[in-house]
């Protein structure tokens, strides 16, 4: 019996890794040493540290391109940015004063002006983020499962270096077919091209695809954008502010096989 479903595509952040535990892990590491060499609350501090780099991100001249892109502020603190294109030359340009000027104006909010000491609280960041390739606890059992018997893609919004860096950290590379990293394009989820590109490398047709993801926005608008059926990891109680409807809904990666044995028994 020809099956229905001959393809996965698969989200990256907070679908196959734990990407928001991990940038909180990574605050946490600032917080503790600003604790250490302050005597400041660390998870005020963390908090603080996150809304004063959010705001800080919004307003650069970058902005556009990083939410065409699907660049965070809390990526932007540990990207480096490489690659070709005016708009990640001027991230480039822009880096230094981001990652350092985002810790200098948290700790001015305690009254601390101290250059070193935000230096290193970027340096702590960054070294904790950068050693933090969190899988979800099922997504390698589930991934060499399927792999037997379909063709697999990763389709993940960001910039090429953060994006490649949690890939080799998680070792996902192996199973899949094509990856396709929205920074490599110049447009992103949502957008059916990028989705298009991965279907054609791994000769795929759209109707005979699912599409894996936690975001109803870029995941499971961007299925409905090019034509798939979309499965929504829904790891979080918090529901995503979006109208999109996806097709299934699943709690875990682990729910994947019996829906898909569902769906391909007709």
């Amino acid at each position: 019996m020809k099956k229905t479903i001959t393809t996965l595509l698969f989200d990256l952040d907070d679908t196959l890794i734990v990407e928001e535990e991990s940038a909180r892990a990574a605050f946490r590491a600032a917080g503790e040493l600003a604790a250490g060499r302050c005597g400041l609350d660390p998870a005020d501090f963390a908090l603080r540290a996150r809304e004063t780099a959010r705001a800080l991100w919004h307003s650069l001249p970058t902005i556009g391109y990083a939410k065409r892109i699907g660049i965070s502020s809390w990526e932007g603190l540990w990207a480096s940015f490489d690659g070709d294109g005016p708009d990640l030359k001027r991230l480039r340009e822009l880096r230094d004063h981001y990652q350092i000027t985002a810790w200098q104006r948290t700790l001015a909010l305690y009254g601390v002006d101290d250059d070193g000491l935000a230096r290193d609280l970027s340096t702590a960041f960054q070294t904790r983020r950068r050693g933090l390739h969190v899988l979800f606890p099922d997504t390698l059992e589930v991934l060499e499962l399927l792999k037997k018997d379909y063709r697999l893609g990763l389709v993940t919004n960001g910039t090429t270096d953060i994006q490649r860096a949690k890939i080799d950290g998680g070792r996902l590379a192996p199973f899949f077919g094509c990856i396709a990293v929205s920074g490599e394009f110049g447009y992103a989820k949502p957008d059916r091209r990028i989705f298009d590109f991965v279907l054609k490398k791994l000769g795929s047709e759209p109707s005979e695809t699912l599409m894996v993801g936690n975001s109803l926005l870029t995941d499971v608008q961007g299925a409905k954008n090019s034509g798939m059926l979309s499965v929504w990891i829904n790891h979080s109680p918090h529901k995503e502010d979006h109208d999109a409807v996806p097709d299934y809904t699943a709690g875990s990666l682990s729910e994947l096989p019996s829906l898909l044995e569902r769906l391909n028994r007709g």
